[in-house]
């Protein structure tokens, strides 16, 4: 939960055709489907590119997901944000 590379900015993937861009991409499957998650991020596993899997699935925890087969995300960029603040329960798999 506190590693330093967690609140690091992420290099942006300039290689997306690269064998181990998908490695990894196939070894972040592998894991969250492994351990039942919606989602994990590169930096979670100690890679710092701007890379997530994006797995969502009606399960215990999140019984109403949708369910979504795995896809890698790349260079994601925030494009709108609000003021408004929800305060709800984080579900993160680098937080037990």
């Amino acid at each position: 939960m506190g590693h330093p590379i967690l609140r690091k900015k992420s290099k942006e993937v300039n290689d997306i055709n690269g064998f181990l861009l998908q490695t990894l991409i196939n070894d972040l499957i592998a894991t969250v489907m492994e351990v039942d998650g919606v989602g994990i991020s590169a930096p979670q596993v100690y890679e710092s590119v701007r890379l997530f899997i994006l797995a969502s699935h009606p399960n215990a925890r999140y019984p109403y997901a949708p369910k979504i087969k795995p896809i890698a995300i790349i260079n994601p960029k925030i494009v709108k944000t609000s003021d408004k603040i929800v305060k709800d329960w984080e579900g993160c798999l680098s937080i037990p």
